[in-house]
């Protein structure tokens, strides 16, 4: 396959370049910006400490934040190619911590065609911690020329 993807070159198991990314409080603070969302589980270190929310005496990333990431992977492989992310389903399975590095990997799964047009791919993507846990897991449709 050449160094920007197409659709008609794609097959299931081709693998995006992975996408690592270590976050920290001020990440956090930035995203609560960002998403207009300024729950303290997300910003409140010292509250955050005392309530224990998911069973961890610390701040958590948003989970966009993560799905931003993925995001972030897909459009870097595709957008200089000319394509689309044209839809993206998420499920975060791990709050992710301050100082933790998140690593997402995608794969191709499967090549949807019109007649013998190939029209959209989807991809699978996973997001893991530094300790190998899953963080989030998510599923990309996306369009290239």
């Amino acid at each position: 396959m050449s160094e920007r993807p197409r659709l008609a070159e794609l097959k299931i198991g081709t693998r995006l370049p992975e996408h690592r990314r270590t976050v920290s409080q001020d990440d956090f603070d930035l995203m609560a910006v960002a998403s207009l969302d300024y729950n303290p589980v997300h910003t409140n270190v010292e509250w955050a400490k005392r309530a224990k929310v998911f069973g961890v005496p610390s701040t958590v990333a948003h989970g966009m934040m993560t799905m931003t990431f993925q995001a972030s992977m897909v459009t870097d492989w595709i957008h200089p190619a000319g394509g689309n992310l044209r839809a993206m389903e998420s499920k975060f399975t791990r709050p992710v911590l301050p100082g933790d590095t998140v690593t997402s990997t995608g794969e191709v799964i499967e090549i949807h065609y019109s007649g013998r047009q190939p029209i959209f791919a989807v991809v699978a993507l996973t997001s893991i911690n530094q300790r190998g846990e899953t963080v989030a897991a998510s599923k990309a449709e996306v369009t290239l020329p």
